[in-house]
């Protein structure tokens, strides 16, 4: 068997499959953290266990911490005990994750319970600050008196280290654990100001109550002739299980709209969610212009179409784009995400020379950067009725700044 082994255990043979992890150099790298069967006997009685092979997170690895950190339990001391952890005693699939707990810039949070394993009994990859690398799927079966065993384990060997940061302004994400069902926010300015409650480094988190399955995450904003006022209690951000109408002393500035779910333990969760991906602001008064690929409504008769606003990035014309060149125009086919789409050449980190290496597209659903391609949010437009208009398009106005850090590394 190729990258596998088989192995008897009281409950059978077990099959462990561990895949060839390659490097750049085409080189086999270790399973960072391989999961094997540990099941023990007693009397009559099988107890499902399984090894987690001990590694520190290769990018805490520094000269103040030499050795790296390890997950919880985990120790890179010669002598140290193996990691077993128990597993669920029935039949079924079941998953190991490492779990990575992270500010709002990416670095993992201090502490012991900051990087952590655990076992559980659904696929997930939780959000941009508790982030979870599948490790490895356990298959369990029945022998023939109904009692389980471990029968396979696949070992995904993942890479891990803290995904790149999200570019979605306020992204709205699931944070549902501990049978509490919940969401986070992530933290940023409104005119200059943080909404109430809200740090630029610890994650903001909203318990979702259970009164209905759909809502609408709101920034409250107080507003004086056009001007948002800052200040404790000007600015907040909450659920709502209706859409609100703004007035003029008050905007309900929508952030994202999601439903909640159940997952097999009956525990809910949340299982969609629309982000608009937008700044707040309010739009006349005292708003600012929109000096950077402001996008506008184009349509023509029923073809959605919208008008991205020309301009450079890093010094380049995005391709069809520049000047003497017609307005650029993007069809839609309903709720859009507008980016700017940078490739870069991966040995050099600089911007590829070839003349679509930057440019600007509609997409119907977020986009993640690549190692190879970084997309940067311009617009998000929110269409409704049948058959669909436009509804709203939120512009975020700020300068694309290309950076190859937020290339996604670990693929």
């Amino acid at each position: 068997m190729i990258g596998g082994t088989f192995s008897r255990t009281p409950g059978g043979t077990t099959i462990t499959v561990t895949p060839q992890v390659r490097g750049g150099s085409g080189e086999a790298l270790q399973c960072q953290f391989r999961v094997s069967d540990a099941s023990e006997v007693e009397g009559s009685i099988l107890t499902l266990k399984v090894m987690v092979a001990q590694n520190p997170i290769l990018s805490t690895i520094s000269e103040a911490v030499p050795k790296g950190r390890y997950p919880q339990g985990m120790s890179g001391d010669a002598g140290a005990p193996n990691y077993v952890m128990e597993i669920t005693q029935e039949a079924g699939f079941e998953y190991i994750y490492i779990n990575l707990l992270t500010d709002q810039f990416g670095e993992i949070l201090p502490g012991a319970t900051s990087i952590t394993v655990s076992n559980e009994l659904e696929l997930s990859y939780g959000n941009s600050t508790y982030q979870k690398f599948p490790a490895a799927i356990i298959e369990k079966r029945n022998d023939t008196e109904s009692k389980p065993y471990i029968f396979k384990i696949t070992n995904l060997c993942p890479l891990v280290n803290p995904r790149p940061v999200p570019t979605c302004p306020f992204l709205v994400e699931d944070d549902s654990r501990d049978g509490v069902c919940r969401i986070t926010v992530r933290s940023g300015l409104v005119a200059n100001t943080l909404p109430d409650d809200m740090t630029l480094v610890d994650t903001f988190s909203l318990v979702v109550s259970d009164t209905q399955s759909w809502f609408v995450v709101y920034c409250g904003m107080v507003v004086d002739g056009g001007v948002i006022q800052t200040g404790p209690g000007n600015i907040t951000i909450f659920t709502d299980t209706q859409y609100e109408d703004s007035t003029d002393t008050y905007v309900y500035f929508k952030l994202a709209e999601f439903t909640v779910g159940y997952r097999a333990d009956s525990s809910r969760y949340v299982d969609w969610v629309l982000n608009t991906c937008a700044v707040p602001f309010v739009a006349g008064g005292g708003a600012t212009p929109c000096p950077y690929f402001k996008v506008t409504d184009a349509t023509e008769g029923t073809v959605l179409k919208v008008e991205v606003a020309q301009n450079q990035i890093a010094g380049r014309w995005p391709n069809g784009m520049g000047l003497g060149f017609p307005a650029y125009k993007l069809d839609i086919g309903g709720n859009s995400y507008i980016y700017a789409k940078i490739v870069y050449n991966t040995t050099t980190l600089v911007i590829d020379s070839d003349s679509t290496a930057i440019t600007v597209l509609q997409s119907d659903v977020l986009l993640p950067n690549t190692d190879s391609e970084v997309y940067i949010l311009l617009a998000t437009v929110l269409t409704t009725g049948d058959p669909p208009v436009i509804s709203q398009i939120n512009n975020v106005c700020t300068q694309p700044e290309p950076n190859p850090c937020l290339l996604a590394w670990s693929e």
